[in-house]
């Protein structure tokens, strides 16, 4: 059997020993790491003796309804108070969008991410943060093997880890493809993790609006430095007028990233609520952590 190379810490394996109900978060606009690790521990977890549900709304963003158990696991109903929050791929409150009051009736929250924190983020709880981690379902992989053994890595939860790891990963195709990620990729196959079918409905398959909405942002993308630097800008008039989803969008900083001789792309995406995010990929010697930090 492969070992995972990450272990649930002692604070972390105390906040979950001292709960018996926990209410499971990822950020606003989900994607493949941050469902795959909640949908994962959301079916894991209820084995063990907890009491779940999820935060947010009773369906799925379409191109992520392929994990496992989104219909299965209760949504919070706006009232309950819970033992334990789990924020996955999210550190900060702002990122839950308009559920972070959620959190407000959380007697502790516990703080599970890879992406490396900002100097002026202040963290919505006890932080479980690993900047090394290929993905955060490769922790949500240790948390669940700490608690429960191998044996509570079935097909589904598997499969659901894989996802992010695989998106996250780019198809095991970035910089971020360590001797750690395909050593965890393996395990998770063993599990019985449906690799190439995920995959496939995950980095390959779009719909007819999507390729839409790619045809236009790369149509007017913008090349600095030499073409060295790529810049991608994505409003919701441009997702209305193509058909397509703010998460159909997630995935185009990546697209850009591959063109021949750029070192850096940026995409500014417009949310739902009139505000903008940057994303940024960044090639070697460049490094996004310190590009957003400067």
């Amino acid at each position: 059997m492969i070992e995972s190379p990450y272990a649930l810490p002692g604070f972390a394996r105390e906040l979950l020993r001292g709960a018996r109900s926990v209410l499971l978060c990822t950020h606003e606009n989900p994607d493949a790491d941050g469902m795959g690790s909640l949908l994962a521990c959301g079916l894991a977890l209820p084995r063990l003796g907890f009491e779940v549900a999820r935060l947010g709304d009773d369906r799925l963003p379409p191109t992520l309804v392929a994990l496992a158990g989104h219909e299965d696991i209760p949504v919070d109903d706006g009232t309950r108070e819970y033992d334990l929050a789990i924020l996955f791929d999210c550190r900060v409150a702002d990122r839950l969008g308009p559920y972070a009051p959620a959190l407000s009736r959380c007697r502790n929250v516990l703080v599970v991410d890879h992406h490396p924190p900002l100097d002026d983020e202040e963290s919505a709880g006890h932080d479980w943060v690993v900047p090394g981690s290929p993905a955060t379902t490769l922790l949500a992989l240790a948390l669940i093997r700490d608690l429960g053994g191998v044996e509570t890595v079935d097909a589904d939860v598997a499969t659901n880890l894989y996802a992010g790891l695989a998106v996250d990963t780019g198809g095991f195709r970035h910089p971020s493809t360590t001797a750690s990620a395909l050593r965890a990729g393996a395990l998770l196959v063993e599990r019985g993790a449906r690799a190439s079918e995920i995959t496939e409905i995950l980095l390959h398959q779009r719909r007819p609006e999507a390729v839409a909405l790619l045809s236009r942002v790369m149509g007017a993308a913008r090349y600095e430095a030499d073409q060295r630097i790529v810049t991608l800008e994505v409003s919701q008039e441009l997702l209305r007028e193509c058909g397509a989803m703010t998460e159909e969008a997630e995935g185009l900083i990546s697209i850009a990233s591959a063109i021949e001789g750029v070192r850096l792309a940026v995409m500014f995406l417009e949310g739902d609520h009139g505000n903008w995010r940057v994303s940024l990929r960044a090639h070697p010697p460049w490094r996004v952590s310190q590009i957003a930090h400067d």
